[in-house]
């Protein structure tokens, strides 16, 4: 995961719900351009967040086995504030409905109780076969991967 948008796993339910944060730097790349006289991460990204922290869900609650999953739909996203340098974006995810290749998630970032977004989306497992020509590694070491990027974030989290 080159662009990583989950600082730190606060709670986590097995299969129902998560709790996650981020923390928005000012030394992000993206800041330079989006805007310069008013930085503000951009909607995509804050929607980005979202997926990453739901996808962290769904990793956790399968022991890690759907090491590649893509977003393959979005609905009813209603953006509120906006993200500046030095927010805390708190994100939420609860997983809605699941079949075995794709789940569907009800997710939330806000500030301070005020909603940045508000979205819907489904997500699909990719199967990994062999080795990934991408990364240059298979899908064990991939799951290894983010099972240590896991271990780093959930550090303090309540785990269920």
């Amino acid at each position: 995961m080159a662009f990583q948008f989950v600082d730190r796993i606060v709670q986590i339910n097995r299969n129902q719900s998560i709790k996650a944060l981020r923390y928005l730097s000012s030394t992000e790349q993206y800041l330079k351009d989006h805007f310069r006289k008013f930085p503000v991460m951009p909607g995509v990204l804050i929607l980005e967040s979202t997926v990453q922290v739901a996808s962290w869900l769904w990793r956790y609650s399968e022991d890690f086995e759907p090491a590649c999953i893509a977003l393959t739909e979005v609905s009813k996203v209603k953006y509120g504030q906006f993200v500046k340098p030095g927010d805390k974006l708190e994100i939420k995810a609860d997983l809605i409905g699941q079949n075995d290749n794709e789940s569907d998630f009800q997710a939330s970032a806000s500030l301070n109780g005020k909603a940045a977004i508000r979205v819907k989306f489904r997500l699909k497992k990719r199967p990994l076969v062999g080795s990934n020509e991408t990364w240059g590694k298979s899908g064990e070491e991939i799951r290894e991967i983010y099972r240590e990027r896991f271990k780093e974030i959930s550090r303090e989290a309540i785990l269920a």
